[in-house]
Order: structure tokens, then sequence, then C-alpha cells
């Protein structure tokens, strides 16, 4: 489907102020097919570190003054915030709600709920601190529930005149953690930062790890760059980079599995001749 992308006028931009209170803004443009976080300055943002965010009115004036170099401005989920982003993906025809979504909309009318800049989803942004962090298929389109270590694209334009105040959602939270598919994988998480010299190291064997369980490029570079955005220290990793080691791992794997090793058992690390 063909997206519908939705422009944000920073003269006229409105977020709530339960967020603009909170120094966790920061720009955003795309990069390599991603919507990237950036700093002030001009450098990748980190939703991991606070010293590359700033405040909201900060931020906005940065958007304000030079509107072509930024397509917009995100907000970052921390631990010591309450609130907890619902990002539908998908969900929406022509700004009509497909089937799947309407229960999920009618649970959260009362709070700040607005158009992606995609315009073919919904993000939702509530309080309430979910029992886990998620990203699953639903109907035809998919969920994603976030409460750290990410951040949401503001675009301001509130869904079908939603309030710009977040509510108490955690009832709701849990009833759609409820609603993931049986063996349906939560958020992958890793525990602390990776450093710089230690980078390659964990992304092949992690890439390596799942390719033997079946999974494809595909699904390999979306883990691969989650934990990107996500751990890593040091200098951006592209999108390129995580691609070939993504194709390494599954080739690696494909040469081992026949040998009827067990598949959750790898012999070793793929052998990856590039280097991030």
């Amino acid at each position: 489907m063909t997206a519908t992308p939705i422009s944000s006028n920073p003269l006229q931009f409105h977020a709530p102020r339960q967020l603009t209170v909170l120094r966790q803004w920061v720009l955003w443009r795309p990069h390599e097919g991603r919507k990237c976080p950036f700093q002030l300055s001009g450098r990748f943002a980190k939703t991991t570190d606070p010293s590359t965010w700033a405040p909201y009115n900060t931020v906005l004036h940065e958007w304000q003054a030079h509107p072509r170099r930024w397509s917009g401005i995100g907000y970052v989920f921390t631990e010591d915030d309450p609130f907890t982003g619902i990002d539908l993906d998908d969900c929406l025809t022509n700004h009509t709600l497909r089937p799947w979504v309407r229960p999920i909309i009618d649970r959260l009318s009362d709070t700040y709920l607005e158009i992606s800049p995609s315009g073919n989803g919904l993000k939702a942004f509530v309080v309430g601190t979910p029992a886990s962090e998620a990203r699953f298929a639903l109907g035809d389109g998919a969920v994603e529930i976030y409460s750290k270590a990410r951040y949401f694209t503001v675009t301001g334009h509130a869904f079908n005149g939603a309030p710009f105040v977040l509510e108490e959602h955690n009832d709701t939270l849990a009833w759609l953690l409820a609603q993931a598919p049986r063996g349906n994988s939560v958020a992958f998480q890793v525990s602390g930062r990776i450093p710089y010299g230690t980078r390659h190291h964990t992304l092949t064997s992690l890439a390596g790890t799942i390719a033997l369980r079946g999974c494809t490029v595909s699904n390999i570079l979306a883990l691969l760059a989650s934990i990107r955005d996500e751990r890593l220290d040091g200098p951006y990793v592209t999108n390129d980079q995580l691609q070939k080691i993504a194709e390494n791992a599954v080739r690696w794997a494909a040469q081992r599995l026949p040998r009827d090793r067990p598949a959750s058992t790898p012999s070793r690390t793929p052998v990856i001749t590039h280097r991030t």
C-alpha cells in the first residue's frame, strides 16, 4: 500500500504538556529508510543516552528554523517517566480505521492518539507500565509497545479530535499483550551497552545463533537494527553493514544444519570478514 505522508507545520505544532515539560526530545529525519533520531548538533541521538536529548522548546525551535533539514521531532521513553507508547502500524486506509484496530481505539479514546508520519498508522501515548515490551502482528497490521529506550516521532496530528492528555491505561496494556499470537517474540533485549571493541563479535554471534533457528535475513536484520539503535556504542553502523552480517550468518547456518548439529547449539560463531 502506498503511504500517504503527513506533513507537520512546525509553526503551528502542538503536543501534550505532560511530554513537553520533560527534557526527552530529539529531532528526526529519514536515514537509510529509517526514521533516525538526531541531536541538535546534527549527530545521531541515542535512546539510552540522555546527554543526546534536549528540551522540547529547544528542539522545536531548531525544527522551526530548519524545516528542510529535519522532518520533525520525537519523544524518548525512559524508565524514569510513567509513559508508554503504542504503535499501531498499517491500521488506517484513507484515514479510516481498519477492522482489527477498532477495538483497540475504543479502549484508547480518552488518551492522546495521533496519526503517524506515513499517514497509515497511529501512535497512542498512555500512562502505564507494560509487563513486557512487545512487537507482534495483528490483523493485517502490527502492534508495538515500548516504555523505555525507544523514541516515537510526534506529528501533533491528533486522530479524530483525540485529547492532548495522556491517561492511565495499564489495563489496556495488559489486554493488548494478551492479543499477541502464541510463540510471538517479545522485543529483543540486550543487557547493558555494547562497547565499540566488542560490537562485531556480539552482532555476529547473535546473528549466527538465530540463523540456526531458521530466521531469515530480514528477521535477523530487524533484530540487529533494534540492537544497534538501543545498545551500540561507537560510530553508527549502517543498514548495509547489518545486511552483510545477516546474509553471512544465514549462509553459515545453511552449511551447518545439514550436518545434524542441534539447531540450538552452534559449534562456533560465524566468521565474518566485514568489520563494523
